[in-house]
């Protein structure tokens, strides 16, 4: 027996309601959440570089303060 035809249209319309808003709930996350992953890039290349620098013993101190306070050094000395 086919359904009513209202009740079929009516189901169909709340499903597409339903699948707009989940789409434009997507389309609005997706600017942050690239974002999210830019900000990871660069933290990630940042932290190889600085332990390339590291271990060729190129950064020591920067305004007085440790980078890599875990790390066993001579500390800089600032005499004239």
């Amino acid at each position: 027996m086919p359904k009513n035809p209202s009740t079929t249209g009516s189901s169909q319309y709340r499903k597409y309601v339903r699948s707009a808003i989940k789409h434009q709930k997507i389309i609005t996350l997706i600017p942050s959440i690239n974002e999210v992953f830019a900000i990871v890039a660069l933290c990630v290349v940042l932290l190889i570089e600085l332990r390339s620098a590291w271990q060729q013993d190129e950064v020591r101190r920067v305004d007085g303060l440790p980078i890599l306070p875990f790390r066993d050094h001579e500390p800089h000395s600032n005499d004239h």
